[in-house]
């Protein structure tokens, strides 16, 4: 069958919207024709090449639409069903699977530095489950007024490094955050977030970084408070357990999540969401597929 699809020819080159072969479902995969996709900054790092990617390559991780097809094996989902895509699928079996890597944030304080789409994001999520308090950080001030109206009960502009940026997370929070949560993948906000937690509190890294990028930590101070660095990648989820958690969530008005969509564009218009994207215009561009 013919689809159409957005293809990194080779790192660093333009995005070309092509018509594409694709093949039927096989075993233990489902065909779903996706009426949504998002831009992320996950794709512009393949772009880029601060994530080496195989090219050519079809960007794009994150999708809704409804179930076409399925092929053998395939139980838990039938042809026209509305789904959500998750890009870091579990087979619900291995132990890997099984462990459980949930944060705790309903007492815990919190702090989100880096306010883009993935950000707030976690802001929202800190909010919903009723962390306070909820502190956001960014080095752009406009961003922070947005995480103010996303729920952020501080916001603190970037002092110009990582210890001056932490000292003023620690005062506005007195005396530390549970969680600091850093979306940026820079090192110096990576560093930034594991000052700023307070003892026994816990630096979560889920900015993408550069491949050599080296955060150097300060060595005594994480013993003696027992601090933690932990990495997270789509939010240490399961998605067969948290996204339907997570529509409830949004069906209860506790997690307004189409307010993070700034901007609708067709698939013909990725180059520009990339831009949006880019120059901090947007907080989330999706691509309507059904145009």
């Amino acid at each position: 069958m013919k689809i159409r699809a957005a293809v990194l020819a080779r790192t660093g080159a333009p995005l070309d919207v092509v018509d594409l072969d694709l093949a039927p479902p096989g075993p233990g995969e489902a065909l779903i024709r996706l009426h949504a996709s998002g831009v992320c900054h996950s794709d512009w790092n393949a772009v880029d090449g601060t994530a080496p990617t195989r090219c050519p390559a079809v960007l794009g991780h994150e999708g809704a639409g409804v179930v076409e097809a399925i092929g053998p094996g395939v139980e838990r989902v039938a042809p026209g069903d509305h789904v959500a895509l998750s890009w870091a699928p579990s087979c619900g079996r291995c132990d890997e699977c099984l462990r459980d890597h949930r944060l705790r944030t309903d007492r815990d304080r919190v702090a989100v530095i880096g306010c883009g789409g993935v950000g707030l994001s976690a802001l929202m999520a800190a909010v919903a489950v009723g962390a306070e308090p909820v502190i956001a950080v960014d080095a752009v001030p406009a961003k922070l007024v947005t995480a103010t109206g996303f729920g952020a009960t501080a916001g603190i502009a970037w002092a110009g490094g990582a210890e001056e940026t932490a000292e003023a997370i620690r005062e506005a929070s007195r005396g530390g955050v549970d969680y600091a949560i850093e979306a940026t993948g820079r090192p110096e906000a990576m560093l930034a977030a594991v000052l700023a937690t307070r003892p026994r509190g816990a630096a979560v890294l889920i900015g993408i970084p550069a491949e050599d990028a080296v955060v150097p930590l300060p060595a005594l101070t994480m013993p003696r408070m027992e601090r933690r660095v932990l990495g997270s990648i789509y939010g240490s989820s399961k998605p067969e357990r948290d996204f339907p958690a997570t529509l409830d969530l949004w069906r209860a008005g506790r997690l307004p999540l189409e307010r993070l969509v700034s901007h609708r564009l067709r698939l013909d218009e990725v180059g520009r969401g990339f831009q949006l994207m880019q120059d901090g215009s947007a907080l989330r561009v999706v691509l309507d597929l059904t145009s």
